[in-house]
């Protein structure tokens, strides 16, 4: 089960670093940004954007034992958002070695 999730997890990475390179290339941030700011859709994306952010990073500060590693991550996934959130499922999918409890609880188990 655990593999099926690396997979996804790993995808997941792979497809935020396309779209984030295509970003860059392709876009116009500072046309982008007036538009979309002015849009109430695009404004309840960023609020569910952001308690999305605050979910994970609860989860983050709970099963990280130093809270200095765990400062980090959420300031990287609130910088690069679910790229970010990609990796640390990844890493701690590999690190549990197909431990359930471990992968959601780290070292609070």
């Amino acid at each position: 089960m655990t593999d099926r999730a690396e997979l996804l997890s790993g995808i997941g990475i792979i497809v935020m670093v396309i779209a984030i390179l295509y970003g860059f290339a392709a876009g116009d941030f500072a046309r982008w940004r007036a538009d979309f700011l002015n849009n109430a859709w695009s404004q309840v994306l960023i609020i569910d954007i952001y308690i999305g952010f605050l979910l994970f990073s609860g989860w983050i500060w709970f099963r990280e034992s130093s809270r200095g590693k765990a400062v980090l991550w959420i300031l990287l996934l609130l910088l690069l958002g679910n790229l970010v959130s990609c990796i640390y499922v990844w890493r701690n999918l590999r690190a549990s070695r197909s431990d359930w409890r471990r992968f959601w609880f780290g070292e609070n188990r």
